[in-house]
């Protein structure tokens, strides 16, 4: 198909393709989250996938590519690949949780979060939480997704259908980027379901285990290393990272409980994205400025 006009994306450059059933399922238009009480929730989210191609990736529509930020979609995937042969090299390293346990090894967790080493897991960030290990989980996964997000991760890649990393790597002749095996990695790349559901769902456990308070340094590093882990495993690039948080920020005006709880996750989002390894890589580079600017508004906003 032929790129839309101001779009700038050559023909050749094809979407990721059809989500495999279960991804198309989490993303039917009946999984709005309990908590929501905001606009109607499907023109919502695909008039996020609409800002979202005005100034990060450009939507896939039966034209072609659709979206003023076609026009930067070169440069951006460019320094998304730069950043990632950059920081390639962490992921073998320590993790800054507790245990000292490397990168690789959460990244081998979090690729599948109900595998069986979920006691370790827990161990090495809260050993004195006392919280029981099965609610845990459950609230960081299936309780956060229900209440607080639904499809929306799974709506938006279908919207934007931006292809995986290894895939533009070869498409646009740079460095090669070797994804690690993944169970969990097979739909479009924007915007990042791990780094937008560690985020929400890390934020859930916080609000419902008053036992964690004093967990919170650690609890922020977790919602978004766990997005930063798949940028170092070659999975997700950084700017699909940078789209999951600002979603999450337009996210949660609609379905916080009041204004009081509205202010306390804004807050906690604020400051765990101000701890993430690859904001700061986003932050000096020039093709990521639209999607910096957009993302430092609600930062610093109220």
């Amino acid at each position: 198909m032929e790129a839309r006009a101001g779009s700038a994306l050559p023909p050749s450059w094809a979407p990721y393709g059809f989500m495999n059933q279960g991804l198309e399922d989490e993303a039917d238009h009946s999984s709005q989250p309990r908590a929501w009480h905001g606009p109607d929730f499907i023109p919502w989210v695909d008039g996020l996938v609409g800002r979202l191609a005005a100034f990060a990736w450009p939507q896939w529509t039966a034209n072609g590519w659709d979206g003023a930020a076609g026009g930067n979609a070169e440069a951006l995937t460019r320094a998304d690949l730069a950043i990632m042969s950059r920081c390639a090299a962490q992921l073998v390293q320590p993790a800054r949780h507790a245990g000292g346990r490397s990168n690789m090894w959460w990244f081998n967790w979090e690729d599948d979060l109900p595998g069986n080493s979920w006691d370790r897991r827990f161990e090495a960030c809260f050993p004195t939480s006392q919280i029981d290990r099965d609610t845990f989980r459950m609230t960081l996964g299936e309780i956060a997704m229900n209440r607080y997000y639904g499809g929306i991760p799974f709506m938006l890649k279908r919207g934007l259908q931006r292809p995986r990393p290894y895939q533009m790597a070869l498409a646009l002749g740079t460095d090669r980027i070797a994804p690690q095996p993944s169970i969990s990695a097979w739909s479009p790349s924007a915007i990042s379901g791990h780094s937008f559901q560690a985020l929400m769902g890390v934020l859930t456990t916080y609000l419902d285990f008053s036992a964690l308070a004093s967990h919170r340094d650690e609890l922020l590093r977790l919602a978004v290393d766990i997005g930063d882990r798949r940028v170092l495993a070659g999975i997700h690039y950084p700017s699909d990272n940078a789209m999951s948080w600002w979603v999450a920020f337009n996210c949660i005006e609609h379905v916080a409980r009041d204004k009081a709880q509205e202010a306390e996750m804004r807050k906690f989002i604020r400051e765990a994205v101000a701890g993430s390894r690859v904001w700061a890589a986003m932050e000096k580079s020039a093709a990521h400025k639209p999607l910096v600017d957009e993302l430092n508004t609600l930062l610093t906003g109220n």
